[in-house]
């Protein structure tokens, strides 16, 4: 057994705590997560590939600015 996996994923949040998002509510935080879990998940892929999974994940979906900030 290793630990190379989790200390990857470690890293991969630590850099886009302090480098992306510089501040993370706790309200958001399962958010944060599933981006960073994307991220490690999509690290093989190419830059091109990532974004047509980011978008492909988008279509049907909507999240208004008072939907995120309300409740």
């Amino acid at each position: 057994m290793h630990t190379n996996g989790i200390e990857s994923f470690r890293a991969l949040c630590k850099r886009g705590c302090r480098g992306t998002c510089h501040s993370m509510s706790p309200k958001h935080l399962h958010r944060y997560a599933r981006e960073f879990e994307g991220r490690h998940h999509h690290k093989a892929d190419g830059d091109l590939a990532h974004m047509a999974c980011i978008v492909q994940g988008m279509e049907g979906r909507r999240l208004t600015c008072w939907e995120l900030t309300t409740g």
